[in-house]
């Protein structure tokens, strides 16, 4: 199956955390991780969406999501979010949260 999958980055003030993960429908899958219906997530709420990739497949988006959850520091994914800011296909959401973090971090 073709179409628009997105990698994404919540961000969590409560835990301190980021969330990647990859789905095709980014605002609903928002929702629900902010009502409590993810798991691993649930301890968070309310989780920030700061950033998102567009992929065309949904094996290119695993892909990716794979790199960043790689990535074991948030230093690191900060720095891999930097990387991305200056492609087409991503988008910064929350450019706010995102410098702040940027700033404390790195």
């Amino acid at each position: 199956m073709t179409g628009k999958y997105y990698v994404y980055i919540l961000y969590s003030a409560v835990r301190d955390a980021f969330y990647v993960g990859q789905t095709s429908d980014i605002g609903s899958r928002l929702i629900r991780h902010n009502r409590g219906e993810v798991t691993s997530t649930k301890s968070g709420i309310p989780w920030e969406l700061i950033f998102n990739i567009v992929c065309l497949s949904r094996s290119e988006a695993m892909q990716e999501e794979r790199k960043f959850k790689n990535l074991k520091s948030q230093k690191k994914i900060l720095l891999r979010i930097q990387k991305y800011q200056d492609r087409t296909e991503s988008t910064v959401v929350d450019s706010s949260v995102l410098e702040k973090l940027l700033k404390s971090k790195i």
